[in-house]
């Protein structure tokens, strides 16, 4: 399992906890905000927990992700929205770290 993150500071705590732990399946990763470094063709599944709200090219991010996926591969995203907010213009909902489905 590839843990990807963007800031060096936070791959490197991962980094301390995955061998203070002894996990043998965890690598942590260092990516780009639009360009993820996962290895090409090879995953089966990739998921985004509360991430994509922080993303300011999406698309870049999602064709990053889709290289990395094998043809039947699949791409789950899990994002936290405050149901007031759903109404709310995308900038407004990210300023408070939320994004409704539709974006």
């Amino acid at each position: 399992m590839y843990a990807q993150e963007i800031d060096e500071r936070l791959v490197k705590k991962l980094g301390h906890r995955v061998r203070a732990e002894k996990l043998t399946n965890v690598e942590p990763l260092l990516g780009k905000p639009d360009a993820p470094g996962l290895p090409h063709g090879a995953l089966d599944a990739v998921l985004l927990a509360d991430v994509y709200h922080e993303v300011d090219n999406p698309s870049a991010l999602l064709q990053g992700i889709r290289q990395s996926l094998k043809p039947e591969g699949r791409l789950l995203v899990i994002e936290y929205m405050k149901p007031e907010l759903r109404s709310e213009a995308r900038e407004r909902q990210r300023k408070d770290h939320n994004i409704a489905p539709e974006f």
